[in-house]
């Protein structure tokens, strides 16, 4: 058995480093980009909260770059770079806490009609 992924879409150590690891290579590219995709996807999830539609909450979840921290954890964790694992932490928790306080502060122009 050679693996469950198949070796030519196998990447190595620097190229997986290169990717999620916000402090190697082109940092202000990298961070710039992030932080474009949250505000973007932050912003459809507040027009999909006032326009009560689903499908658009659901594109802002899509469009959300809320892997790339994960999986910066994740190779931290596997190749013991504590480093990486705290600012991908720390990305991932400013990254859920900013999108969380934009939908609650969209949910205050909605209005909830009473359900009795």
């Amino acid at each position: 058995m050679n693996g469950v992924v198949p070796q030519a879409q196998r990447r190595t150590l620097a190229e997986l480093d290169e990717k999620l690891n916000f402090s190697v290579g082109d940092r202000d590219s990298k961070r710039s980009a992030f932080w474009v995709m949250l505000t973007l996807s932050a912003v459809i999830a507040v027009a999909g909260v006032v326009g009560d539609s689903t499908a658009t909450v659901i594109g802002a979840m899509i469009v959300a770059p809320l892997s790339t921290p994960i999986l910066g954890v994740g190779l931290g964790i596997t190749t013991g770079q504590g480093a990486l694992v705290g600012r991908s932490w720390s990305m991932s928790s400013v990254e859920s806490a900013s999108s969380s306080y934009w939908v609650s502060r969209s949910l205050r122009y909605c209005r909830i009609p009473p359900t009795c």
